[in-house]
């Protein structure tokens, strides 16, 4: 499974690949605030924490 970030722009809200990769037991323990990554559809910077991050 990969670890998805949903872009954070209201114009965009697509869904990528996280630069963070994980286990899904790892990610119910892991504090994920303010990371940072460009949306490689609309090229925005965003910023992200665990609630904008799933599992596919």
């Amino acid at each position: 499974m990969t670890l998805m970030v949903v872009c954070t722009n209201p114009n965009c809200k697509k869904e990528f690949p996280s630069m963070i990769q994980m286990d899904q037991v790892s990610f119910q323990t892991a504090t994920l605030t303010n990371n940072s990554q460009p949306c490689p559809y609309c090229k925005k910077m965003i910023t992200y924490s665990k609630n904008n991050m799933k599992f596919e």
